[in-house]
């Protein structure tokens, strides 16, 4: 099975450089639908060229005005033909941004080949408060989530998440964690986090995700059980974000 995460940065095309950030951030405040279209289109040419079974998008957008209404992850979907996808606000239920003009459509999503089964858990205490859990079977659980940029958040996510992932593990399920982690600092914290739920991390120190212009930080990860047997981890090369996209095949 090939699991494909990728953060889109909500298809506005900024690759992770100073040079792009000043003069095409604009973007981040109204991005045209041509350009979207023209970054959907990439990520569909890799998809159609990876032929992943399931895939998990952290910054993508369902409609907003400042994306010029386009639901990115319905133009995807009908861009590559899978036939089951969700997608469900970032924000925390008790988070402002949630009810907010140009943040109440920005999302994370799943897109894959056949329908699985999901939960979707809130944390409380982070604004990006979703994680997604997916039954990937009876033994697998698959949960993804986008984690903070501050260290203090990261820490009340590292705490909720660790509590999910043990429930699990009690019931006898493996677990494979992915995301963005943003691990400018805190590697400490991660460490005991990654101890803490008794997981590995598949990506190694070459495995350099962002920017995506030029890779000099491991920040898109993969963990897992012990029991999770791991074909293959590779980056993806593409450029479309400010993220290049990871690809972790299991068997």
């Amino acid at each position: 099975m090939k699991i494909l995460l990728s953060n889109l940065e909500y298809c506005t095309g900024v690759d992770g450089s100073l040079f792009q950030y000043v003069f095409h951030g604009i973007k981040y405040l109204f991005c045209p639908k041509f350009i979207q279209m023209r970054i959907l289109k990439k990520v569909g040419n890799i998809i159609k060229r990876e032929n992943p079974d399931i895939c998990c998008f952290l910054e993508i957008n369902k409609g907003a005005l400042n994306r010029a209404l386009v639901n990115q992850m319905k133009e995807l979907s009908s861009l590559v033909k899978y036939s089951f996808s969700d997608t469900e606000v970032k924000y925390s239920v008790n988070s402002i941004l949630r009810y907010l003009p140009f943040y109440s459509s920005n999302c994370s999503g799943v897109l894959a080949k056949k329908k699985f089964g999901l939960k979707k858990y809130f944390l409380r205490k982070s604004a990006k408060g979703l994680v997604y859990e997916i039954f990937l079977n009876d033994k697998i659980s698959l949960f993804f989530a986008h984690f903070s940029l501050w260290n203090w958040a990261r820490l009340s996510q590292y705490d909720a998440i660790s509590k999910i992932i043990l429930d699990r593990e009690s019931e006898g399920r493996d677990v494979i964690l992915c995301g963005d982690f943003n691990l400018f600092w805190g590697h400490e914290h991660f460490q005991k986090f990654v101890k803490s739920c008794n997981l590995n991390v598949v990506n190694t120190a070459s495995d350099k995700t962002f920017p995506a212009y030029q890779p000099k930080q491991v920040i898109d990860l993969f963990l897992v059980s012990k029991w999770v047997k791991v074909k293959n981890l590779k980056i993806l090369h593409g450029q479309f974000s400010d993220h290049l996209p990871v690809m972790l095949e299991i068997m």
